[in-house]
């Protein structure tokens, strides 16, 4: 169970130091523990943002009983005046896409017998969380992260909209710093079930074997649109060609656009594709035209997501704005509207 310390400042036991992955997009500080030097991933979760307690809370209760080895371990809670702060487990093998390009570019090793592996993990995960009615709700690449570098198991991450609740669909997955790329049809309806997720694991799937999206545009839009009518585009006939037509039949199962004939996580785990991984049949599945889409389209994406994330950074809630004008008051003590280099010492001081 996640340890609640209410009242307890996060700092009398971590140092916080850097930020964990980019910098514009990035929820996690790396926390140093004062007494067993552990290292932690620390994740603050401001109170001015909680638009309602009560679900937050059952969400904590929720990630507080999660216990599986492809999913993040979360430790410890504290809590203060302004926010919580969620502990969790370190893992220092990157996201999905950064962990690929290290541990097989360039070698000849981004098989699709990788992707199945990674594939099987993912699956494996979000059974174990539909059979307690967790729906994640966030499946994407940047969600899953590999435990260690240079190996490949994967945890998944980021129970934000977790639970068993519907969200307002274009506040969930289709909008925002990310977009809808991986977001199931019903979503938009606001009318969906666990069978989101399996949809989100296909987007990645497609992803993994093919290195460009299966549904896009010029605009949220646009993709909105194509994932509405759920009808593949793909970009390179010829690469889609050339994988398996187990992984095809896979892939075509995970984004049947009728949520009811999606396979479940467990079905999904059953399919003759992971029966050809086992008995070493994908060895040969060379995907490195893939790896090639993955990097190209995975250095634009790096590149549009920092700029998205220094907007979303730079436009905070009105609410936030009068907290920091708040402590701006208290700092200016002449109240000139101005913090003299006397005033700012002091400021720092107190921070």
């Amino acid at each position: 169970m996640i340890v609640h310390k209410h009242g307890e400042s996060v700092l009398d036991h971590y140092y916080i130091t850097g930020i964990i992955g980019n910098p514009y997009d990035s929820k996690a500080r790396l926390g140093l523990h004062k007494v067993t030097g552990l290292e932690r991933a620390i994740k603050e979760v401001s109170k001015a943002g909680i638009t309602d307690l009560g679900d937050f809370l059952k969400k904590v209760k929720i990630v507080a009983t999660l216990d599986h080895p492809n999913i993040c371990k979360y430790l410890e809670l504290f809590e203060d005046e302004y926010s919580y702060y969620f502990i969790s487990e370190y893992l220092t093998g990157g996201d999905l896409w950064d962990a690929v390009h290290g541990l097989f570019g360039g070698f000849g090793g981004y098989t699709e017998e990788t992707t199945a592996k990674v594939t099987k993990q993912l699956l494996q995960s979000v059974s174990y969380l539909h059979k307690r009615g967790i729906v994640h709700r966030n499946i994407r690449s940047g969600n899953i992260l590999f435990a260690e570098r240079g190996k490949s198991d994967i945890k998944l991450i980021d129970f934000d909209v977790a639970g068993t609740k519907t969200m307002e669909a274009l506040s969930v997955n289709g909008g925002g710093l990310h977009g809808p790329f991986y977001s199931a049809p019903e979503v938009f309806k606001n009318d969906h079930n666990e069978k989101v997720d399996i949809w989100s694991i296909g987007v990645v799937l497609y992803f993994m074997l093919v290195g460009s999206l299966p549904f896009n545009g010029n605009s949220n839009e646009e993709v909105v649109a194509a994932i509405k009518k759920g009808k593949i585009v793909h970009q390179n006939e010829m690469l889609w060609n050339s994988i398996t037509k187990e992984a095809r039949d896979l892939i075509e199962s995970l984004l049947n656009v009728n949520p009811t004939k999606r396979p479940s996580a467990t079905e999904a785990l059953e399919h003759p594709w992971f029966t050809m991984a086992i008995e070493g049949g994908l060895k040969g599945r060379d995907l490195s035209s893939a790896l090639d889409n993955l990097k190209k389209f995975t250095g634009y994406s790096k590149i549009k997501q920092a700029m998205l994330g220094f907007f979303v950074q730079n436009m905070l809630s009105q609410q936030e704005l009068n907290h920091l004008a708040q402590q701006f008051k208290e700092f200016d003590k002449d109240g000139s509207g101005a913090l003299s280099p006397q005033e700012l010492q002091v400021a720092l001081k107190e921070v």
